[in-house]
């Protein structure tokens, strides 16, 4: 099953339970977790289950407040049209959200991502080129 896994320590990481299945959907794709000031868990994800073609869309901010056992939508982040077909030899020309980094600032929580266009040429990538601070950061209230 593709998705996030949870485990748990009681000893400060010696020891760890067996990992479970949480709810949070993602491609086998890295993800980010944080510990809120408000007791919460915060996880940034791809959420889809696609692999493959380089089909890293739909970046998703969700917590928890049980610790990561259940979980709610708190942002999209990024929401990209067709990102759930379905064939897998079908090469799919969006861009690939992925790389997510978070920290939290007050009741601030900023959300660090990278967006890349694989399929394209340097010279359309310069033409798409956005302002860094508007790509890189999304700011949610916590």
């Amino acid at each position: 099953r593709r998705g996030v896994w949870r485990s748990e320590s009681t000893n400060f990481g010696r020891t760890w339970s067996a990992p479970e299945a949480t709810s949070l959907l993602n491609p086998n794709s890295r993800v980010a977790a944080l510990a809120l000031s408000n007791g919460m868990l915060a996880v940034a994800h791809n959420h889809h289950r696609r692999v493959g073609n380089h089909i890293l869309s739909n970046l998703t901010v969700s917590v928890s407040s049980d610790r990561g056992k259940t979980f709610s939508e708190l942002a999209e982040l990024e929401v990209l049209r067709r990102s759930h077909a379905r064939h897998p030899n079908v090469p799919l020309l969006r861009p690939m959200v992925h790389r997510p980094a978070m920290v939290q600032s007050g009741c601030t929580l900023f959300v660090a991502y990278a967006v890349s266009y694989p399929w394209m040429s340097p010279a359309e990538k310069a033409e798409l080129a956005e302002p860094v601070d508007d790509r890189l950061r999304a700011e949610l209230s916590v």
